[in-house]
């Protein structure tokens, strides 16, 4: 009869993360603060989406991935609800179609 451990170790004990520099980092995203238990960003190949802070309704950015480092304070925003927005999806099968609902019950699917 073999000896094993009663505890699992895993494959990636021995991997360790590298935080990367300023220039391939997304710097001055205002992220809500209205969004507690969905999430916040959404993520495709082309495009990162982040819910922001905004008067006047609900809002979200979309940066394209190939644009990295500091964003600046006017940067152009997605508006179309009344309400916060609550969530924001990516088509997974059109990479330039996002949907996006809101407190104020309406959705949208804005083509960028």
């Amino acid at each position: 009869m073999s000896w094993r451990p009663t505890y699992r170790s895993s494959k990636f004990r021995n991997v360790y993360g590298k935080v990367a520099n300023r220039e391939h980092c997304f710097d001055g995203v205002p992220i809500t603060k209205n969004v507690h238990d969905n999430h916040f960003c959404a993520v495709n190949s082309k495009f990162v989406a982040v819910v922001t802070e905004s008067a006047g309704g609900g809002s979200f950015m979309v940066i394209p991935v190939a644009q990295s480092g500091r964003l600046d304070s006017h940067y152009s925003k997605v508006c179309g609800h009344q309400g916060n927005v609550l969530d924001i999806k990516w088509n997974p099968f059109f990479e330039n179609i996002i949907a996006s609902c809101s407190e104020d019950t309406s959705a949208s699917d804005p083509q960028l």
